[in-house]
């Protein structure tokens, strides 16, 4: 792969490739991908696909191993505030919305819980893939 290659990495499989790599073909981007592949190529322009785990995608794009990233918001804001925690700077901007994917987060306990307003749930033990974002929501509302 040539340095002037752009790289573009989208999760490996599930909903999100197909929507992702509908949504390139859409803007013309013709590529060569085999299903066991982890690189599909550019056949019109200079372009390489990665196809990865979600969670490297930010990653690849902070060590700046790849110029652009297709990945959930959730995906993204974590490592992003996770970066601005350890006072790290983030080498990449969540540019744009797309229209699929919707991840929602929510906050689920069980009923006699004696929980009615999330300034309770400060300081307690709460588990989640995505500690950063919880952590941000919960400072907020507090």
């Amino acid at each position: 792969m040539s340095d002037k290659r752009i790289k573009i990495a989208i999760k490996k499989s599930g909903r999100l490739t197909e929507h992702s790599t509908s949504l390139l073909q859409k803007c013309g981007l013709i590529f060569s991908h085999a299903k066991d592949q982890l690189i599909g190529y550019g056949e019109n322009m200079p372009f390489d696909l990665m196809f990865v785990r979600d969670d490297d995608i930010p990653d690849l794009i902070q060590d700046n191993l790849c110029q652009i990233g297709i990945v959930g918001l959730n995906v993204a804001m974590e490592k992003q505030i996770g970066m601005e925690d350890a006072k790290k700077g983030c080498a990449y901007t969540i540019e744009q919305t797309l229209d699929f994917g919707q991840c929602l987060l929510a906050f689920a306990y069980p009923e006699d819980s004696g929980y009615s307003a999330i300034e309770q749930l400060e300081g307690k033990t709460i588990a989640t893939s995505y500690p950063f974002i919880v952590s941000k929501y919960i400072d907020e509302k507090s």
